[in-house]
């Protein structure tokens, strides 16, 4: 049986939901079907941890990504060294000695056209090829290979992040971790997939051991949505005196459901119950375990006499009124309002956000200066639109995976 199947993907969506869109789905069946074309038969958990690896490079998406994707094509040309040969795929290739020496192995142009290394089986062939050979780091003992880390004798998930980088390190839920240790756990739960979908007859040692293990595998979901214990007790408490423990509990419990591999630094919450001339728009930071607030604007569908109170919502196209609900902070990107971040919507009440192109954007009618004349801030067409002042940090924040929640009491 292929070892990318139905039972493969209800298995990972289980625990990793945001798996579940069709972009998604193609990321994932190129990686699969690359790894059974070229390495057949190989160490699963090789598979997995590719898989894991993708999952935490392209921020979920599962599609191949450009260095410094946030940014626009004109910043690489003035701001690369090495344009045009930056950062492509699903781990990054860059400099034109590595584009070529990986087009002489797939068999492609990759000097004359960089943007193949864009495409997901290229990609693909590509995050093998270097992993596999140890293209990306070494040390005094050799290679950073798969090898080196997934064997009969050897099966350190962790370890495996030095293959890319092993240093990082991040905040989350108020405490120091490892990408290397949070790649480990998407690891687990990649590897229990793929047993689901097609069990082995026989495996290495190693690799039964860790289908087997406490925490791994099922639990491993588990065990991510509680490994910061405090992260629960500690957004409530910020929470709390802005009376919207509520709104927190909710996002809490859809992360717990949906997402139970996140723990972002940073939350937010536009409290629709305030007018719009009061800092509504809170971003709750799990580091420094503070709330910053800011002005946020409202559809001006959602306030027909322009009183600075919302007061209708809707989830219609057309309708220029805001989405109540949770959304998924994604990518950022320059458009009509200058940097900007889409939201995808994901309960009923918002599911049409990104259709809508509801975004947070900057906007010249939300500043205390207008809040103060008016007593209220402009109107968007459903957007919430916040002050130019603060749009960059704000949305810098919450980029790529925060969960914002539009609520009212």
């Amino acid at each position: 049986m292929p070892l990318f199947n139905q039972t493969f993907l209800d298995d990972v969506t289980d625990d990793l939901q945001v798996l579940i869109g069709q972009k998604q789905t193609a990321g994932m069946k190129a990686i699969v079907d690359g790894f059974e074309a070229r390495l057949r038969g190989g160490d699963r958990r090789w598979l997995a941890y590719m898989l894991a690896t993708a999952f935490h490079e392209t921020a979920a998406t599962m599609e191949p990504v450009r260095e410094a994707f946030w940014l626009s094509e004109n910043w690489r040309k003035t701001h690369l060294p090495y344009y045009p040969y930056y950062g492509r795929g699903y781990v990054q290739l860059t400099h034109k000695d590595n584009y070529k020496k990986a087009g002489d192995d797939i068999g492609v142009n990759l000097v004359g056209t960089p943007d193949l290394a864009m495409n997901p089986s290229h990609a693909a062939h590509i995050m093998f090829i270097g992993m596999t050979q140890g293209w990306f780091r070494s040390d005094a003992h050799g290679h950073h290979t798969l090898s080196r880390y997934f064997s009969d004798d050897v099966d350190d998930p962790v370890g495996a992040r030095n293959i890319i980088n092993g240093k990082e390190s991040k905040i989350v839920g108020g405490q120091q971790t490892t990408v290397a240790a949070i790649i480990a756990n998407y690891h687990a739960i990649f590897l229990h997939a793929l047993e689901a979908g097609s069990p082995a007859a026989s495996m290495a040692p190693a690799v039964r051991a860790a289908m087997q293990a406490p925490g791994v595998a099922r639990g491993a979901g588990e065990a991510l949505s509680t490994r910061f214990q405090s992260e629960r007790s500690d957004l409530l408490s910020l929470a709390d005196p802005l009376s919207l423990g509520e709104p927190v509990t909710h996002m809490l419990d859809l992360r717990d459901t949906k997402y139970p591999a996140s723990h972002p630094r940073y939350w937010a919450i536009i409290d629709f119950s305030k007018r719009s001339d009061e800092n509504r728009f809170h971003v709750f930071d799990m580091e420094g375990l503070t709330v910053d607030s800011y002005l946020c604007a409202h559809g001006k569908g959602s306030d027909p006499e322009n009183t600075g109170f919302a007061t209708s919502f809707s989830n219609d196209d057309g309708s220029n009124k805001s989405s109540l609900g949770v959304y998924r902070c994604v990518e950022t990107y320059f458009g009509v309002h200058g940097y900007s971040m889409r939201l995808d919507g994901v309960e009923p009440s918002n599911d049409q956000a990104r259709h809508r192109a509801i975004v947070i954007h900057p906007a010249d009618y939300v500043t205390d200066t207008f809040a103060a004349e008016n007593h209220r801030v402009g109107r968007s067409l459903g957007c919430p639109a916040v002050d130019v002042k603060f749009s960059q940090t704000i949305i810098d924040r919450l980029k790529l995976g925060s969960l914002l929640m539009a609520w009212i009491e």
